[in-house]
């Protein structure tokens, strides 16, 4: 949704960033593995966003750039294919294409749709539903930070 309230030229500039940033990150898992959670970092960045979106602000081509590569990085490295013996590596690499496929498409998907409703009312639309995600990301973050009983 952020990018439908950008400037085509922004959106045809960040979609390739995220795509490469994510091949980056699916084709790390096959070799490094951190300990991060990266469901924190999303969750995250999903409500900056949100907040970002909510209150109409417009960020320059940079911030885009990071934004786009942190999120495509943190879906690859969150997307491992577990690895099972006697699994073929081209099945892993089929695998690792589909999840860059879809997230992908899922992305562009979202920004054509947020690009269509954004002159609606003045972009209200837009507005509301990146309030819902912020408040439903700090929601779940709010989830998994409390203490279990």
């Amino acid at each position: 949704m952020l990018l439908g309230i950008h400037k085509r030229t922004h959106a045809i500039f960040a979609l390739p960033i995220f795509v490469i940033f994510a091949l980056m990150g699916l084709l790390a898992t096959r070799f490094y593995r951190p300990d991060l959670s990266f469901e924190v970092i999303l969750l995250a960045v999903a409500a900056l966003i949100g907040i970002i979106i909510a209150i109409k602000v417009t960020l320059p081509k940079m911030m885009l750039f990071i934004l786009a590569s942190i999120i495509g990085i943190s879906i690859g490295l969150d997307s491992e294919v577990i690895i099972i013996p006697g699994l073929k590596a081209s099945t892993t690499y089929f695998n690792m294409l589909g999840t860059l496929l879809s997230v992908s498409f899922t992305l562009l998907i979202t920004t054509l749709i947020s690009m269509t409703l954004n002159p609606l009312w003045n972009s209200i639309v837009l507005r509301i539903l990146g309030s819902w995600a912020s408040a439903s990301s700090l929601m779940v973050l709010a989830f998994i930070f409390a203490p279990k009983a």
